[in-house]
């Protein structure tokens, strides 16, 4: 009987457990870990990207003679980008810890920041009102990719919003 009780709370301890998805009211804490969170502030409504829609195939950091290029694609929906954040940033010879703009004034390779509310329209930074992003940890051979940001966006019709007090702790592949 011992035997029986024993396997039973077990089970249902295993059942129990199951990966929490991140509050999608609450900002993720600004860490370093790998931990596959990210947030932000738009309008001043919190937004989170949820972590089962956090792919690693849409993020990754490549390096090449002191060349780097980071892209971020951060989603709260996995059919479609609406309601997502992404960032491309090719640096020249990254230092970690260092505001970097955004988009970066650098013309060795495609740099943006965007955000596509739920309705599907397209918010970009501009060079006119550049945003901050400053990369915390690149660690290529953990595959993590750590910092924090924010920028204005402007849409096709003049419409601004406002990202603020991003962060992400990526892993990618």
């Amino acid at each position: 009987m011992k035997t029986v009780i024993t396997t039973g709370l077990l089970l249902l301890s295993l059942f129990a457990c199951n990966d929490r998805e991140q509050d999608t009211n609450v900002l993720p804490e600004a860490t370093q870990t790998g931990a596959n969170t990210a947030g932000c502030l738009v309008d001043g409504k919190v937004w989170v990207a949820t972590t089962k829609y956090l792919t690693p195939f849409s993020n990754y950091a490549e390096q090449n003679n002191g060349h780097y290029i980071i892209s971020l694609t951060l989603k709260s929906r996995e059919e479609t980008y609406r309601n997502s954040i992404s960032i491309k940033l090719p640096l020249n010879n990254l230092v970690l810890d260092k505001e970097y703009s955004l988009p970066y004034s650098d013309n060795t390779s495609e740099n943006f920041a965007n955000y596509q509310d739920i309705n599907g329209d397209d918010f970009y930074a501009s060079t006119v009102v550049p945003g901050k992003i400053k990369i915390t940890r690149l660690d290529i051979p953990k595959n993590i990719v750590s910092g924090t940001f924010e920028f204005k966006a402007v849409n096709k019709d003049g419409n601004v919003i406002n990202i603020t007090d991003g962060r992400f702790d990526k892993k990618f592949d």
